[in-house]
């Protein structure tokens, strides 16, 4: 069938047309509905997403090359799952009737075209659909602020294609996962109230030893497992941080053996000896201390100091 539809569509319709195969709303989709439903996308308004769409059955058939009785079919399954109604409209003195599909808030937020407020995203585009370009403005550095600005800011992404991704994610891209696959996964996660990063750093190892073609459907499913990745990937984190701590103060307790210390105001006097620090007593008993990230600041700010006098 010839194509009536214009090729070309607004930067946000693209984008949203692209990712939809990969978007875990649609999964369940069968798969002679996808040209369907990609042509109802392109015909969504951005500026006024939820308005009816008049397009005819037939029209939809010929543009996207399918049936009539696919295109019903296609449109019964967007209904049934929420994501367009339909109402029944007469025309002026009964002469007929019609039924536009109108996209719901899911359907819209399924697409990123609205966000999670239901606000048309569109609204921050240019009349092209594409984002408006604004000139940035670099706020002032400070010798506090580089450190995390540095970590947080442009330096944590890779440009996979025409895709931003996170660095802790861009390694699937390598596996094989399209980055407009990574960014889809990246929206399921969240729809499910999870990040991926969290994921990642808790199945990555899993992942890793999978087929590139299985990757992606092993995803999809631990992201709605419901199993709670932030927890997992919190305790991950403080195990390394605690096991990092252990390490660095079991260096410096080695570094410290058989010197003695005092503190500049208390006089409270230490010493180690045998890999073990102690409080040595007025009295000269010893209390066995358990070494310290507060012990070992108080010695680098000056608070204690080395004793040369170990009499």
């Amino acid at each position: 069938m010839e194509t009536l539809a214009p090729t070309n569509f607004p930067y946000l319709i693209t984008r949203a047309c692209t990712a939809l195969p990969h978007t875990s709303a649609f999964h369940a989709m069968p798969d002679g509905f996808l040209r369907i439903v990609l042509r109802i996308v392109q015909k969504i308004d951005l500026k006024s997403p939820y308005t009816g769409i008049f397009a005819s059955r037939a029209t939809i058939a010929e543009e996207s090359g399918k049936s009539i009785d696919s295109v019903h079919r296609a449109v019964k399954w967007l209904e049934g799952n929420g994501f367009i109604e339909r109402e029944r409209r007469a025309f002026f003195g009964n002469r007929g009737s019609t039924s536009p599909i109108t996209p719901t808030r899911s359907f819209l937020l399924a697409l990123n075209l609205v966000d999670q407020e239901g606000k048309p995203i569109a609204s921050a585009q240019d009349r092209t659909g594409h984002p408006l370009r604004t000139k940035q403005v670099e706020p002032p550095k400070s010798q506090s602020s580089t450190a995390e600005s540095t970590k947080a800011g442009r330096s944590a992404f890779v440009k996979v294609g025409n895709a931003l991704l996170p660095k802790e994610l861009a390694w699937l891209c390598e596996k094989g996962v399209s980055a407009f696959g990574v960014l889809a996964l990246m929206r399921a996660a969240k729809d499910a109230q999870q990040r991926l990063s969290d994921i990642m750093l808790t199945a990555r190892k899993y992942v890793e030893e999978l087929p590139a073609r299985e990757i992606f459907a092993y995803i999809r499913k631990l992201i709605g497992s419901g199993r709670d990745f932030g927890y997992s990937a919190r305790k991950s984190e403080e195990i390394e941080k605690t096991t990092k701590i252990s390490e660095f103060l079991a260096n410096k307790l080695e570094a410290m053996e058989g010197r003695h210390y005092i503190g500049r105001k208390n006089n409270r006097a230490f010493c180690v000896e045998g890999g073990v620090l102690y409080e040595v007593q007025p009295n000269g008993t010893r209390l066995v201390h358990i070494i310290s990230e507060a012990f070992v600041e108080a010695i680098h700010d000056g608070r204690i100091v080395p004793k040369r006098d170990t009499e």
